[in-house]
C-alpha cells in the first residue's frame, strides 16, 4: 500500500484509487475518492506510489499505474480533503522532486525531463539525454538528483548538467527505496542493502533471505529496517541484528518517542509500534564510535556480563574492555 509522511504531522496512503489521510496530532483518518480520469474508458487503475516532496513539504506525488503504464501527478495538501492538482498528468517511467518549484521525470532510460511545479500547465524546463539505462529517480539535494540504473547509482546535477559522482554495484540490483540519513545513503533492492558515504564509496552492504520493506535511520550510524517477519539493525561496520519479531510486515514511519515509533501496515494502516531498549546495540554502538566514557558505563551497568559478550570483544580487538568484564583476571 503506497503512502508518505507530510509536514512530520500526516500521513498520505492509497488504497485502489482512495487516498486516506491521518492526522498524527489528532489521530483521526478522512479520505478521497482521487479525481484521475483514464485514457481508456476500461483501463484498470491504481494508485502504485506516494512521495512527499523534501523541499516543498506542502507537495506530493501521485503515481497511477493504468493497464501497466505510469501518469504522475503532484498534489498540495490543503484543508485536507481539498487536493487541488497543481500539475497535469505526465506519463513517464518515474519521477522525483528536483528543488521546491522543479520536479523531473524519467521519459524513458535515456531520457529525463525537467519541469517547473508550481503551474497548472507543465512547462519544460530542460531536457537531458545520457547514454545510461535509467531505471529509476530519486531526490537527494536542492537541484541534485540520483539516477539509478542495475549497475551503478549518480548524483547529477540539474543546474549544471553533469554526474559528480557514482558507486557501481558489486552485483545488479534494481533499487527499490534510498533513504539518507546524515552523510550516508541506505540502498535497497528486493533483498539487499548498501550503504555508501556523501563521496559515494561504499560503507558496508546486507544480503537477507526475506524481501526488504523499509528502511529507517535511527541515528546517523544506526539504520533500522524491516523484512517480512523481522525488525531489524545494521551498524556502520556491517553487522547486523534482530530487535524484533512481527506479525505482519511494517513500515516505520515516524519516532515519536525514546522507544515508540509510528508504523504503517496492510492490515492495521497507521498505528504505535514499541521497540525495547537492547543494551547490547549501544555497547555496540558506542564502541563503533569510540565512546569510551559511554561503554565503560554500559559495562558496569550490565546486570548479565555473559560469554558471548566478551567473545564478541575478544574477536573484534577489544580484549583490553574484555578483561574489565572478567572476575578472575587469571
Amino acid at each position: 500500500i503506497p503512502y508518505t509522511l507530510i509536514e512530520n504531522d500526516t500521513v498520505i496512503f492509497a488504497q485502489n484509487m482512495e487516498l486516506f489521510m491521518w492526522d498524527i496530532t489528532k489521530k483521526n483518518e478522512k479520505k478521497e475518492l482521487y479525481q484521475y480520469n483514464p485514457k481508456k474508458a476500461n483501463a484498470i487503475t491504481r494508485i502504485k506510489k506516494l512521495f512527499a516532496s523534501p523541499f516543498q513539504p506542502h507537495f506530493y506525488m501521485v503515481q497511477v499505474e493504468e493497464d501497466g503504464k505510469y501518469n504522475f501527478v503532484i498534489k498540495k495538501k490543503e484543508n485536507y480533503l481539498t487536493f487541488p492538482v497543481v500539475v497535469k498528468n505526465y506519463e513517464a517511467m518515474d519521477s522525483c522532486f528536483v528543488s521546491d518549484t522543479i520536479f523531473a521525470v524519467l521519459v524513458n532510460q535515456n531520457q529525463i525531463d525537467f519541469c517547473t511545479a508550481v503551474q497548472k500547465d507543465t512547462p519544460k524546463l530542460k531536457t537531458i539525454k545520457l547514454m545510461l539505462p535509467m531505471e529509476r529517480i530519486f531526490s537527494y539535494k536542492n537541484h541534485v538528483i540520483l539516477i539509478a540504473t542495475t549497475v551503478l547509482i549518480a548524483k547529477f546535477n540539474f543546474e549544471r548538467c553533469v554526474i559528480q559522482g557514482q558507486y557501481e554495484f558489486d552485483d545488479e540490483m534494481i533499487i527499490k527505496q534510498v533513504v539518507k540519513g546524515g552523510e550516508y545513503l541506505a540502498l535497497a533492492s528486493r533483498n539487499k542493502i548498501v550503504i555508501i558515504d556523501a563521496d559515494f564509496n561504499k560503507v558496508c552492504d546486507v544480503t537477507e533471505k526475506f524481501s526488504v520493506k523499509s528502511l529507517f535511520w535511527e541515528s546517523d550510524n544506526l539504520l533500522f529496517y524491516t523484512t517480512a517477519n523481522h525488525w531489524k539493525y545494521v551498524l556502520m561496520n556491517g553487522e547486523t541484528g534482530i530487535l524484533k519479531c512481527i506479525e505482519e510486515p511494517l513500515h516505520l514511519v515516524k519516532k515519536i518517542a525514546n522507544y515508540k515509533y509510528l508504523a504503517f501496515s496492510e492490515k492495521n494502516k497507521i498505528f504505535e509500534v514499541e521497540c525495547r531498549k537492547f543494551d547490547e546495540l549501544d555497547f555496540k554502538m558506542a564502541l563503533l564510535e569510540k565512546d569510551w566514557g559511554n561503554v565503560h558505563r554500559l559495562i558496569k551497568e550490565m546486570p548479565r556480563k555473559g560469554k558471548a559478550l566478551i567473545g564478541y570483544l575478544i574477536d573484534k580487538d577489544y580484549s583490553s574492555i574484555a578483561l574489565e568484564m572478567i572476575d578472575d583476571k587469571r
